[in-house]
């Protein structure tokens, strides 16, 4: 348990420091983030990414595997194999089959 801990421990840092060398937003891990529910994101519920994905298009979020964003249903229905996504504040398409809802 304490290699797995270290573990996650060591991707968060990876993560926050190459997204700070690279100018993009920085990352952080949703249960590390103030509740964005209280922010007003209340339409969004808690998914854990299943598989890493890289983002199609700037409409798209990449995803790392075992991450929790925040979700919800698309606006317009014709995207219907897709969630809206959040993480941070960046938002954007998210494949319906590599995430599942936790809460």
């Amino acid at each position: 348990m304490k290699k797995l801990l270290r573990c996650s421990h060591l991707h968060v840092q990876i993560f926050t420091s190459l997204s700070l060398m690279s100018g993009a937003p920085q990352y952080r891990p949703l249960d590390q983030t103030q509740n964005e529910e209280a922010n007003g994101d209340n339409e969004f519920k808690k998914a854990r990414v299943l598989y890493d994905y890289d983002a199609k298009d700037v409409t798209e979020l990449s995803l790392m595997g075992d991450e929790v964003i925040l979700v919800e249903e698309m606006p317009n229905k014709k995207d219907e194999d897709y969630f809206l996504g959040k993480r941070g504040q960046q938002v954007g398409k998210v494949p319906k089959a590599f995430v599942e809802i936790i809460s």
